[in-house]
This record gives C-alpha cells, structure tokens and sequence, in this order.
C-alpha cells in the first residue's frame, strides 16, 4: 500500500507551486519537503486501520525528517 501512482505526482506539483511561490524557476530539496506533509495519502479505513495507518504516518514523517535533503 502506498500512495499510487498520483502521489508522486501531486508531490511534484506541490514541490513546483513552492518554487513558484519563492520566485525560483526550478525546485530544491527543500520544497518537496515542505510539501511532502501536504499531499500525504488520505485514507478513509476503520478505526484499528485508522490507528495502524496513523503510526506508519508518523514512522514515515520521523524517518524522512531525520534524512538530510542532499546539497551540492
């Protein structure tokens, strides 16, 4: 389970009105990250699922949140 093939592709969307929004042409690490909370996967599932789902979501937020984006 993930987001699908759409969520990639929000994200990319996401990370580029960032971008635009800081007056770049082009798009930084940074940006997506920014975004990345934003186009999350909303999922309606039962409550346990919820709760399940819930925890994996803060798992992903706290791995990618200790990930340094690269820099050049």
């Amino acid at each position: 389970m993930g987001s699908g093939s759409r969520g990639p592709i929000a994200l990319v969307r996401a990370a580029k009105a960032v971008a635009l929004m800081a007056a770049r042409s082009f798009v930084v690490p940074d940006d997506v990250n920014q975004s990345r909370r934003r186009v999350a996967p909303s999922r309606r599932t039962s409550r346990g699922r919820a709760a399940r789902r819930r925890k994996v979501d803060e798992l992903l937020h706290s791995i990618l949140d200790a990930t340094a984006a690269p820099r050049a």
